[in-house]
């Protein structure tokens, strides 16, 4: 069973990435989890011209990653609303009519979600993680 493990890039290469992939192994022994956050996917994202990484258009590389898993599990990072990324990540799978989940570290539990999410803009996102000092990604 494919599941796509979606999140933020402010939980990219941090403790709760890790204890998000452990706690999915956990509750769903079965799952191949297809990590956006490796070396791969990460090169592989970016829509360029002449060589410029152009912010904002590599969600269609994830959304086409996502396409062929049969779940999905996400983990928020803000607790008020989605990232613009993992939101449109929930959304397509939900419109896909695929099971989503939110991936909850502190109850060690993946609660469905059944109904679109609300985000950040884009723009949003980009300053929240400009703000926190995550530049690799702009």
């Amino acid at each position: 069973m494919k599941i796509y493990f979606g999140h933020s890039r402010m939980t990219y290469n941090t403790d709760a990435e890790e204890r998000a992939i452990a706690l999915i192994k956990k509750l769903i022994p079965e799952a191949e989890i297809v990590n956006p956050n490796i070396p791969e996917h990460q090169e592989g994202c970016w829509y360029s011209i002449e060589g410029e990484k152009l912010p904002g258009k590599e969600i269609g590389y994830f959304l086409r990653l996502s396409d062929p898993c049969d779940i999905g599990c996400f983990l928020q990072y803000y607790p008020d609303k989605w990232s613009a990324g993992s939101a449109t990540e929930v959304n397509h799978m939900i419109a896909a009519g695929k099971r989503t989940f939110q991936i909850n570290l502190e109850k060690e539990r993946l609660d469905p979600i059944d109904e679109p999410v609300e985000a950040f803009t884009f723009e949003e996102t980009l300053t929240k993680l400009s703000d926190a000092g995550i530049t690799e990604y702009l």
